[in-house]
């Protein structure tokens, strides 16, 4: 539908009581960002993969007007369908992503759905909402994959894809190995595999630490 440059955002959660959690005036500021830019760029795409996709629109209060105006463009994909409680567990990160040029995890503290997204083959960026600055990403320098300002991030963005690639925009590749030393799409095997190692040992019966060893 026009859009040359897709962008999926993950979200992830966020809670009407906002003294414990992330709040909804939080994410509600962030998609607002996010979509008004849709509304700016007619080569701009979005792919929302919401945590609680099932309660977003309530959560997001007015803005899911919002949402509703870029999701009638053509531009915009967002399912409110869950599958469990309020989270969809049959459209996972790595779909989201491989849909997508660039995808923007919202929230550093808790990053393993930007992992994955990474792992699929995509460049992805953290958001720092609360300065979290001895993460190893910080290593790697402010504003290549995290970024603590929607504004700046945006910048960067949009310079990448209209004045020419920039390599290091979401590029994990030196610390990739840290995170996940395999990266071969095997983790479930090998987990099947230790798991029928315990098993087989118990019925033998050996005991727990030997089973282990």
């Amino acid at each position: 539908n026009g859009a040359k440059l897709i962008i999926c955002l993950i979200d992830g959660g966020s809670k009407f009581d906002e003294r414990w959690t992330i709040g909804v005036s939080n994410y509600q500021n962030d998609y607002r960002f996010w979509l008004e830019k849709l509304f700016e760029e007619d080569w701009l795409g979005l792919i929302i993969k919401s945590k609680g996709p099932g309660s977003l629109r309530k959560r997001l209060g007015n803005v899911s007007e919002l949402l509703d105006k870029a999701i009638a463009t053509g531009r915009c994909y967002f399912s409110d369908k869950s599958t469990y409680f309020d989270k969809n567990l049959n459209f996972r990160v790595a779909q989201a992503a491989s849909a997508s040029d660039i995808t923007i995890h919202f929230c550093l503290y808790a990053g393993s759905a930007g992992l994955e997204a990474r792992l699929a083959g995509i460049p992805t960026l953290l958001f720092d909402r609360y300065g979290l600055l001895n993460s190893q990403f910080y290593k790697l320098g402010l504003n290549k994959i995290v970024f603590n300002d929607w504004n700046t991030m945006w910048k960067i963005i949009k310079k990448h894809f209209t004045k020419g690639y920039l390599p290091n925009l979401g590029d994990w590749s030196p610390i990739i190995n840290d995170l996940d030393p395999f990266q071969d799409g095997k983790a479930t095997y090998r987990i099947n595999t230790y798991c029928n190692w315990l098993l087989e040992g118990f019925k033998q019966g050996l005991e727990r630490d030997r089973i282990m060893d």
